[in-house]
């Protein structure tokens, strides 16, 4: 079970990011692996990223929006968001949460000092 300790982003729900365990950094040099859980009824606000996102459904069903196309997702759905989209996620369910397994290139993207996020 995972406790819920991390900060409630506007845009990712919770976010925890699985760290090396030798360096604390990204999970790899390229590659970052997160699990991001969504509250009961989440909405959450639009972002967008120079990064792509892989999505893997690992918990509840809901929908992604990503440039006005509604992406809809169950456990055990795949799908993946390029970069520069903007996106926000629902949680279909009124009493549970949603989990989403993510890996992302944010950190090749940083490495060369071209990951940009922004909100709105």
């Amino acid at each position: 079970e995972i406790t819920e300790t991390a900060e409630l982003s506007p845009y990712d729900g919770r976010l925890f990011e699985y760290r090396h365990p030798s360096t604390g950094g990204h999970t790899l040099p390229t590659l970052s692996a997160q699990l991001q859980l969504l509250p009961p009824q989440a909405n959450t606000k639009e972002h967008r990223h120079t990064g792509m996102t892989m999505y893997l459904a690992v918990k509840g069903e809901g929908t992604t929006t990503a440039n006005g196309e509604t992406i809809q997702w169950r456990e055990h759905d795949c799908f993946i968001l390029p970069p520069w989209q903007w996106h926000a996620h629902q949680n279909a369910s009124n009493s549970d949460r949603a989990i989403l397994f993510t890996v992302s290139d944010r950190p090749a993207l940083e490495t060369l000092g071209l990951y940009y996020e922004e909100g709105r």
